[in-house]
């Protein structure tokens, strides 16, 4: 198992798929093999056809929710968001950033302080806190990060979604526990990252039955955490990585682990439809939740490239069970956590240090092409200069849960769409510089630039907009 704070804190191998070829293991046959063949997934009209178990199993022929918005899963369409989309829709969005201008430094009764504290938690179990300590690895000495911001890995060994899904739970004492000794209050938590599962998700029966499960427990702990945590603005949420198994009775199996990204998805979705038991706003009644979105998104088909490049090897995982990341994988997850948080509209204007030490660095994004029929490969070439210093880090986001850092990436754009890209470069005194770029991909059949709506993109004019208006549902 890996250690509680990771042993290395060298940078992620860039980009974040690189390293050795997967390591090959036993073959192995279990009974849903034969299910998984078959094809749960249609995409292209094309059947499923996988490998068997462990370090063999290196493509399940499942797509990524983020890559599958043109596609169907055992008859529910895929993408991070309702629609078919992996974009976030508008008003949600406009929604998640009013929540973000509400996030600032609060004293330890909650009361606004310019000394005073941020604090983001992690919500988990072993899983969550081995990758979140990857992150902490990077957050830790990044010099960019916000000062006044505390990151707290409230993860707990075994404390998977039911022992959070109650405010009164032990993990949320142990929890506050830790934001104190970090030297903050829960009248300053503001932010939350979750990543959740329920062990051996197959006695809750198949698919959609285990997922609607671990949805009902999700909801309870985003409205456990608005009880914990008064002042909790955002909660990001993350699916669980890649298993190497197919064991219906292991600990987190395929396609299962897959399929807690419909959890994920279904909560959010429930929220964005005025559900009261979801509420974010006082407008609308009783707060009792915050705003739920997407934070990366972590699963990818074994060694078939997802479309930013991103591969989960048998090697980012522990042997022991084939679901644990090794130090290889929590480096690679902390890389998108770091990525994540730096790029994404909603996160960076508090978790970046804003006063600039010195001259802030410039970037631009040059996109090639930046505009055609899906799927779409797009080579991006980033530039970042510092007039007295220089560039040491580039961190792209895709607005899909996916991302980079590296300053040239490539990603392919599978669905018609205005996809906003957010470009943040960091220079050696910390500061922080952002641009902003748009790849257009229309319906077949139409202009170029034509039938699709367009989006304000990058961070200054995201900070900027104005809050949506919200209307009292009848």
């Amino acid at each position: 198992m890996p250690s509680d704070r990771t042993s290395s804190r060298s940078p992620l191998p860039l980009p974040f798929h690189s390293g050795s070829r997967p390591l090959r293991g036993r073959r192995t046959s279990f009974p849903t093999l034969a299910a998984l063949a078959a094809g749960l997934w249609a995409f292209g009209g094309l059947a499923v056809d996988v490998a068997a178990a462990d370090c063999s199993l290196t493509s399940l022929g499942i797509p990524p929710l983020s890559d599958s918005a043109r596609s169907t899963y055992r008859g529910q369409p895929g993408g991070l968001y309702p629609g078919g989309t992996s974009r976030i829709p508008p008003a949600h969005l406009a929604a998640a950033l009013e929540a973000s201008r509400r996030i600032r430094p609060l004293d330890a009764s909650g009361r606004p302080a310019e000394n005073g504290r941020i604090v983001m938690v992690s919500i988990g179990m072993s899983n969550t806190r081995s990758v979140f300590n990857g992150f902490l690895g990077r957050s830790d000495e990044d010099p960019a990060r916000n000062p006044r911001l505390i990151v707290v890995n409230g993860a707990q060994d075994t404390q998977t979604a039911e022992f959070w899904q109650e405010p009164t739970r032990p993990t949320w004492r142990v929890l506050d526990e830790r934001i104190a000794t970090a030297g903050g209050a829960p009248a300053q938590v503001q932010v939350a990252w979750i990543k959740l599962t329920d062990p051996r998700p197959s006695r809750n029966g198949a698919f959609p039955a285990h997922a609607r499960v671990l949805q009902s427990r999700l909801e309870g702990v985003v409205r456990s955490l608005r009880v914990r945590f008064p002042n909790l603005q955002l909660a990001y949420l993350s699916s669980r990585t890649r298993a190497y198994t197919i064991d219906p009775n292991d600990l987190s199996p395929e396609p299962y682990a897959f399929e807690t990204g419909f959890s994920v998805r279904w909560l959010i979705e429930k929220q964005m439809s005025g559900d009261a038991s979801l509420n974010f706003d006082a407008a609308l009644g009783p707060v009792v939740a915050p705003v739920v979105l997407w934070g990366p998104y972590l699963w990818a088909d074994g060694t078939t490239p997802r479309s930013d490049g991103f591969e989960w090897h048998c090697n980012d995982l522990v042997h022991v069970d084939f679901v644990h990341p090794s130090n290889n994988g929590v480096r690679k997850i902390g890389g998108l956590l770091h990525a994540f948080f730096k790029s994404e509209p909603t996160a960076a204007p508090w978790y970046l240090l804003r006063p600039a030490v010195g001259s802030a660095p410039r970037c631009e994004i040059t996109a090639t092409p930046a505009s055609g029929l899906a799927p779409l490969t797009v080579r991006f070439q980033g530039r970042g200069t510092d007039a007295d210093g220089t560039v040491t880090e580039y961190a792209y986001g895709f607005a899909d849960g996916t991302g980079a850092l590296v300053a040239n990436p490539q990603k392919v754009f599978h669905a018609p769409n205005v996809h906003p890209v957010q470009l943040t470069v960091t220079d050696d005194d910390g500061n922080t510089g952002h641009c902003s770029t748009e790849i257009r991909v229309p319906e077949p059949g139409s202009a170029a630039r034509g039938g699709i709506a367009p989006l304000v993109v990058g961070l200054a004019a995201l900070a900027r907009r104005p809050p949506a208006r919200r209307v009292r549902a009848k």
